[in-house]
């Protein structure tokens, strides 16, 4: 599990072909099925913690980030924050603001599970 944000948005990894996902409540599971495969594959999640599925990073979509990318403070109404590090850089869209996060934390490739923590 890695986290992205200090909101508790984190990226877990699954298999590129992933077709559908989601957390079981009852055993704090994220739950997975695989393309060409009738089983779900399983991965447990933190105990004592409960997540909501967000999306998967090949499902992303504009929308989608922006449930987990910030607004650039310096120009709110138009851009998205750089997360590369670099000053004065900023992104023209959510999915490349994206992009520069899970960068930012060394993913560059992949399919991940991104899921939220909740408070209960």
């Amino acid at each position: 599990m890695i986290q992205l944000t200090e909101d508790g948005v984190f990226a877990i990894a699954v298999p590129y072909i992933t077709y559908s996902a989601f957390i079981s409540n009852d055993t704090n599971k994220l739950i997975y099925y695989v393309k060409d495969f009738v089983l779900p594959f399983k991965k447990q999640l933190p105990v004592g913690e409960s997540y909501k599925l967000l999306f998967t990073t090949n499902t992303v979509d504009e929308e989608k980030a922006k449930i987990v990318v910030e607004v650039d403070a310096m120009y709110p109404n138009n851009f998205f924050k750089d997360y590369g590090g670099k000053d004065y850089e900023v992104c023209t869209t959510a999915t490349e603001s994206f992009k520069s996060l899970l960068a930012s934390k060394g993913i560059k490739e992949g399919n991940y599970a991104i899921v939220k923590k909740v408070k209960l």
